[in-house]
């Protein structure tokens, strides 16, 4: 997949460095997978949630970081819509 809004990452990471490589990691095999359904997201990541079929949230470092993406599954493009703690994405998401 090509893979966007990577430079949300580099700008969570200038306050949470202890994730780097755990999200280097994750792009990674983003760039590397090709997703064709939700069903395939949840198959290779079992813990993430599907919203509406195209937005994937991820758990990161143990639940205590979210990243949030949305799927063009006939295209494959990724694009990160958010990376935050735990608490921001709760706050965010009952707003």
């Amino acid at each position: 997949m090509v893979v966007g809004g990577v430079e949300k990452i580099e700008t969570f990471l200038k306050k949470h460095t202890e994730c780097r490589q755990e999200l280097s990691e994750l792009v990674r095999e983003f760039e590397t997978s090709q997703f064709v359904d939700p069903l395939a997201v949840k198959s290779r990541y079992p813990s993430s949630k599907i919203i509406d079929g195209r937005i994937a949230v991820f758990k990161i470092r143990g639940n205590r970081y979210r990243l949030t993406a949305r799927m063009a599954y006939n295209t494959q493009v990724l694009v990160i819509l958010a990376v935050e703690t735990h608490s921001d994405y709760d706050a965010r998401r009952l707003r």
